[in-house]
């Protein structure tokens, strides 16, 4: 028999975020990858939300990704930038990379990125990625496209 146990999304943020600062991870880890399992989880998207968690936990313990990552970023061309995520979790590193590209496309108009971090699938990075940008575009052009129609 299959029991449903419901619980409030703000106990499964918590006690997300506790299991992965159990298990190792250093705060800004734990917090981007509660953050992205959280939003996957919101939107029904179960293959990356908070189920990951006891398997992100047991990586962490094993050493077999880094707990402590120490993320480096560094510009490769005018428009272009790569972030390493020293073999960490990849939730750090594709926020770090969606604000880096956000700074670059801001000073350039535009702002290709790519992530090194060990164990995430490279869709799962992008995806991350991809709901960041998707946040930070509706965060910069819902107010001026408010304006605009509202003045016509």
């Amino acid at each position: 028999m299959n029991d449903i146990i419901l619980v409030s999304e703000h106990s499964l943020e918590g006690r997300t975020f506790a299991a992965l600062r159990d298990a190792g991870a250093d705060e800004r880890s734990a917090r981007a990858a509660t953050r992205a399992m959280m939003h996957a989880s919101r939107l029904g998207i179960d293959s990356h939300g908070v189920r990951l968690t006891p398997h992100y936990a047991r990586v962490l313990r094993s050493g077999r990704v880094n707990p402590h990552p120490k993320l480096e970023s560094r510009r490769t061309a005018a428009a272009s930038a790569v972030v390493d995520a020293d073999n960490g979790l990849g939730h750090p590193a594709a926020y770090a990379g969606m604000e880096l590209a956000g700074e670059l496309a801001k000073e350039t108009g535009i702002a290709p990125g790519l992530f090194n971090a060990h164990w995430t699938p490279l869709y799962e990075r992008l995806t991350v990625g991809s709901m960041a940008a998707i946040q930070r575009a509706r965060a910069m052009f819902s107010a001026p496209l408010a304006r605009a129609m509202l003045s016509t």
